[in-house]
């Protein structure tokens, strides 16, 4: 199949929220947050800033974008946001790439 082909069948839409996705898992940042909702579990966001020694807007702004991708969920409870990742995404994402590597 030529390059060209290829492109026609490309969903322009799912290209761009894998793009989406990928450049959010590319932040170090992001990734080290990951990490820690990994290690502790279901955490609040205050958890996460206080341990990191990241300002809580940085926090917030960083985890937004995890969110918005689909990683990580954000359950209110009270007054507080849990923050859990979506380990049903990253199974997906692996099965995914298991594929091409």
């Amino acid at each position: 199949m030529k390059t060209s082909e290829v492109l026609k069948k490309i969903d322009e839409r799912k290209l761009e929220l894998t793009y989406e996705l990928f450049r959010a898992l590319a932040h170090p940042l992001r990734m080290e947050i990951l990490s820690y909702i990994a290690r502790k579990g279901d955490t609040n966001v205050q958890s996460i800033y206080h341990t990191l020694e990241i300002p809580q807007s940085v926090t917030s702004q960083q985890l937004k974008i995890l969110k918005d991708v689909g990683v990580v969920h954000c359950k209110p409870i009270s007054k507080q946001r849990i923050y859990s990742i979506n380990y049903k995404l990253l199974e997906h994402i692996n099965v995914c790439l298991k594929k091409y590597f």
